[in-house]
């Protein structure tokens, strides 16, 4: 088992206005005091302001449907949770720290698992998040895990709330089972599915899916298809 390491991303460089722009003359001392009890009150505003457009409903284009064990799963593109920090507290005005918590080689992959701490107004406010991902390539195991982590860390700051309240909770999952043997005559529809590059060009190749004859074939290749669908949405 390797040693934790610590990377680093997305250097701060001052306090966003959103994070203290209170109102009726409230202040925080150097010595972090607050002298009344109204400056408290006003001094909640900014965060809860931020919390509310954090969690403004996702759009129906940001949104991801997959199925796992049956049933049909709604989670979001995380590019969509990079691009509300940066329109509400600004670039760089956010920052993402990470730990690999376990890298594991199975039979015929890999599983990583990380930590994510997310920090906003100059670490005033700080979240951490976890996340797990198997995949054949190491690379895509410590995306998927990335992924995974930063969209759990998320969650505490309202962003996706409406998904997590219907029950959903997790996009990507860790699993420590080897992937289904398949039959040889297989081979070409899963190298499609694989090498997929676009949803559209993936959610093409659905129907063949369903057509597949085999129960334990078909969902077989319904987990390759949503391990490809999540990672083209990452």
């Amino acid at each position: 088992m390797p040693e934790k390491t610590t990377t680093k991303s997305t250097a701060k460089d001052t306090v966003p206005p959103s994070c203290y722009d209170v109102t009726d003359g409230a202040s925080l001392d150097p010595n972090g005091g607050i002298s009344t009890k109204t400056e408290k009150k006003e001094l909640k505003k900014p965060y809860n302001a931020m919390y509310e457009k954090l969690s403004k409903q996702i759009p129906k284009e940001s949104l991801l449907e997959y199925e796992a064990g049956g049933k049909t799963f709604t989670g979001y593109k995380s590019q969509y949770a990079i691009d509300l920090l940066n329109e509400v507290l600004g670039i760089g005005k956010w920052a993402t720290s990470e730990e690999v918590l376990k890298q594991e080689t199975l039979k015929k992959g890999w599983t990583v698992a990380m930590s994510i701490k997310l920090s906003l107004c100059d670490e005033r406010v700080l979240v951490t998040g976890y996340g797990a991902q198997y995949a054949k390539d190491i690379a895509n195991a410590y995306k998927g895990a990335k992924t995974s982590a930063f969209k759990n860390a998320c969650r505490y700051l309202g962003i996706g709330k409406e998904l997590y309240a219907k029950g959903f909770d997790d996009d990507v999952v860790a699993t420590t089972v080897a992937e289904e043997e398949l039959p040889s005559e297989q081979e070409g529809l899963v190298d499609m599915i694989n090498n997929a590059e676009t949803l559209p060009q993936l959610e093409s190749l659905l129907p063949e899916i369903n057509r597949t004859e085999g129960e334990a074939v078909k969902k077989a290749l319904i987990k390759k298809y949503n391990d490809q669908k999540i990672k083209l949405a990452q």
